[in-house]
């Protein structure tokens, strides 16, 4: 987490910077209140018992709570409840100054500024358990001033969506889909009924965009606008072609828009974009994403725009920023999240230069061995052959698009169709005589050895044969030992 990020930027548990959430599962841990943390956020009894089994069990319940996307201030009144004041202290930062003062009084106002556990505790679906954990009813706030604070920061032009209802279904749902003229049934356990994604009219969004002015890039997808949404600046993808083409090929893209809005939603973390926003007018659909100030990595590479050249130590942590990201979309999940499309081009950088992994649209769900990708990537210079040939789905296909992405991120050279055969060889040669003639010429000097981490890195993760290719674990390592 950046050290530098406003607290007001922050407002979901999944948000919490490591350092008050180490403390904070620490200390529950030892006095072994996180048994009463857990009654509280009516966790079943089997869910009880996993994360108990677990070498840190509040971390583990923790983890599991934040799948449905409760805020900071929801845990800091339950904090307030089992009387744990000086974390209460520890969290005071990330919620309004007009709550500090629970740390004082009781558990009353607690039940009011919440509201989270006054929930029909009679539905079946108002427990957290290893089933049903993310099916929790929002919150609804008791006390009206709260509730209007709460509806003037979104203002009366959005509301919260709680039921994306084309995926409103029980966990042992699934759903199915039309996809180029077959059927495909897509699994949605793992995928919570609820949304903390909001949904904006379309003429707000055009006054957001100043009547869709600033341009931001274009693809097959649409067009992306630069905008400003309650006070925020955003990314707006706008669906320009959803009725522009034939049926089959319109229903595609809605697919690929719902498929990306719930990835999004579930699959939250810090190096994966956040997706704000949408909306579903017929005509062109939107997403809203957080504003990339530092737009896409293959743009920085490319230094368009006469961009500075990133330096060494930027593309370090922007290596193991990405790489932290896919290993989330591999394991963070019941099952594998194979993004299928990893390059620089779908990699974005904050305002710190802090990467995001973005476009899911072609993201699948590894459910079973031998499953195939049911459409892949136009252009395929950064996916394995044996993956372009069979659409085999597999962990390794991401590794070996990353590890493309880590020779660019060495090389300064964008992985192209045409080139990507001349530079794999060059950097393949066994005898090593290239890697000295291939590093980026517009970087300082200072810190090469990253040059030679990243170019080793990248060969190893794309190797030909899946099985020789390193796991992004390893990687990780790697990269931590040279800091």
């Amino acid at each position: 987490m950046d050290r530098n990020r406003c607290h007001d930027e922050i407002v979901f548990v999944y948000q919490l910077p490591s350092e008050p959430r180490d403390e904070l599962c620490r200390s529950l841990k030892q006095s072994g209140k996180w048994m009463d943390f857990a009654d509280h956020i009516k966790c079943d009894s089997e869910t009880k018992r996993q994360c108990g089994s677990e070498n840190n069990p509040m971390d583990a319940l923790l983890t599991v709570w934040s799948r449905e996307c409760p805020r900071i201030i929801d845990l800091y009144c339950i904090l307030n409840k089992i009387h744990e004041y000086r974390l209460m202290d520890v969290l005071k930062k990330f919620v309004s100054k007009e709550n500090h003062n629970l740390i004082d009084k009781g558990t009353e106002n607690a039940d009011i500024i919440s509201g989270y556990e006054g929930r029909n505790l009679n539905s079946k679906d108002s427990k957290i358990g290893s089933q049903n954990f993310n099916q929790i009813e929002p919150a609804v706030s008791k006390n009206k001033k709260f509730l209007i604070s709460e509806l003037e920061n979104h203002r009366d032009t959005t509301k919260l969506l709680n039921n994306l209802s084309t995926f409103s279904l029980s966990n042992d749902s699934s759903v199915q889909l039309a996809e180029a003229g077959t059927s495909k049934l897509i699994n949605k356990k793992f995928l919570p009924v609820e949304s903390t994604v909001l949904e904006v009219p379309f003429e707000d969004l055009k006054v957001a965009t100043m009547g869709w002015k600033i341009v931001l890039g274009e693809g097959s997808f649409g067009t992306v606008f630069r905008g400003k949404l309650n006070h925020r600046l955003v990314a707006i993808k706008r669906m320009d072609k959803w009725l522009a083409d034939n049926v089959q090929d319109n229903n595609i893209q809605r697919q690929q828009l719902l498929k990306e809005m719930d990835i999004l939603n579930v699959y939250r973390h810090d190096n994966i974009i956040n997706l704000f926003a949408y909306c579903m007018a017929r005509e062109m659909p939107c997403l809203v994403y957080q504003l990339m100030e530092n737009d896409t990595l293959k743009n920085q590479l490319e230094r368009k725009k006469k961009k500075t050249p990133l330096t060494w130590l930027q593309r370090h942590v922007i290596a193991k920023g990405i790489a932290q990201g896919i290993l989330f979309l591999h394991t963070g999940g019941r099952r594998p999240l194979i993004h299928c499309n990893i390059k620089s081009a779908n990699i974005y950088l904050d305002k710190n230069f802090k990467p995001k992994i973005g476009n899911f649209r072609l993201a699948e769900q590894l459910e079973k061995d031998n499953m195939k990708a049911s459409r892949i990537s136009v252009t395929t210079a950064h996916l394995p052959d044996d993956f372009v040939h069979s659409r085999k789905l597999s962990t390794k296909v991401d590794v070996y698009s990353y590890g493309i992405v880590l020779i660019e991120l060495a090389t300064g050279k964008i992985a192209y169709d045409g080139i990507i055969k001349i530079l794999k060889g060059m950097v393949d040669n066994e005898e090593g005589i290239y890697i000295p003639f291939l590093n980026d010429l517009g970087v300082e000097t200072a810190y090469e050895e990253v040059y030679k981490i990243l170019i080793t890195l990248g060969k190893r993760c794309s190797q030909r044969k899946p099985e020789d290719r390193l796991d992004v674990e390893s990687v990780l390592q790697e990269l931590d030992e040279l800091q």
